[in-house]
């Protein structure tokens, strides 16, 4: 059967009736890549019709009409003029369309591969949907759902599901807990000065932390303060070096006699996920986009 090479009018239509069944957005990335119909060497399959009618070019392949084989093709850009690679799928417009968009979303979703940062595309407000063991699940505003994986969890609070702003940090008021040395305080003597004490004391560590962390956290049950306000006697704190340090301040101003002493070595500082007043403090963060 003798080749005969189609000619660019009839190219022209069969290109403007597989656009007519397209959705917008195939015409859209149709629009983007497509160039003036011109014919590239093909040897040997070509040389009878002068080559063969290149229609598009996208990230370095060329879209090529067969017209032996009645189909479009793509073949890498290695000499232009020049189609390097012969090819003869019966392949329609629309299918390679479809195959380029498909590799666009292959590519987006290798470039939100999980992380250990927090992507740029999750701050701001959002919603957290979930909440296990070893991870959190996040909703940004943007609609993009991100699950939060931890290991070597150090502790965690969840206040409500939505949050305004979103953060990770190695430097925050939270991880002040887990990354000083530990002191303990001891007071003797206190009793008649100690509830005052006590409350200047609550209004310095919570302005410290900027309203993360209460002295209550560091100075043990109800029963043992009680015991402590009466006799006036005994360990005050176990808390932070920068907490212990404020409470010796304190004490030193109201003229009461204590003493400190180490409890704790410092640790490896860990980090923390802040979603509003929710938060996780762990080792380590992984953040992996969830689709479907």
């Amino acid at each position: 059967m003798t080749w005969c090479p189609v000619p660019r009018e009839e190219l022209d239509t069969r290109i403007a009736d597989e656009l007519s069944r397209l959705d917008k957005s195939s015409c859209e990335q149709w629009e983007r890549m497509r160039v003036e119909p011109v014919k590239w060497r093909c040897s040997p399959w070509g040389d009878d019709g002068g080559g063969f009618w290149v229609v598009a070019e996208h990230d370095g392949l060329v879209v090529w009409f067969n017209d032996i084989e009645d189909g479009f093709n793509t073949s890498r850009i290695e000499m232009r003029g020049v189609i390097a690679e012969y090819r003869c799928d019966q392949t329609t417009l629309a299918e390679v369309l479809e195959r380029f968009a498909e590799t666009r979303e292959a590519e987006a979703r290798a470039r939100s591969a999980p992380s250990v940062e927090l992507p740029a595309s999750c701050l701001g407000p959002g919603r957290i949907e979930r909440r296990q063991t070893t991870y959190w699940e996040f909703r940004s505003s943007t609609g993009l759902r991100m699950r939060a994986h931890f290991s070597g969890k150090r502790e965690s609070r969840f206040e409500v599901e939505e949050y305004e702003t979103i953060e990770l940090s190695t430097s925050h008021p939270l991880l002040v807990h887990h990354s000083e040395p530990w002191e303990s305080v001891y007071v003797t003597g206190a009793a008649l000065a100690l509830p005052a004490t006590l409350q200047e004391l609550s209004d310095r560590v919570r302005a410290a932390s900027s309203g993360w962390r209460r002295v209550e956290e560091y100075m043990g049950d109800t029963a043992r303060m009680s015991r402590l306000i009466v006799a006036g006697d005994g360990l005050l704190l176990n808390g932070p070096r920068s907490v212990a340090a404020i409470a010796s301040e304190v004490l030193e101003r109201r003229r009461v006699v204590h003493s400190t002493m180490p409890a704790r070595a410092s640790s490896a500082a860990p980090r923390v996920l802040v979603l509003g007043r929710s938060y996780v403090i762990a080792d380590a963060f992984r953040f992996d986009p969830q689709f479907g």
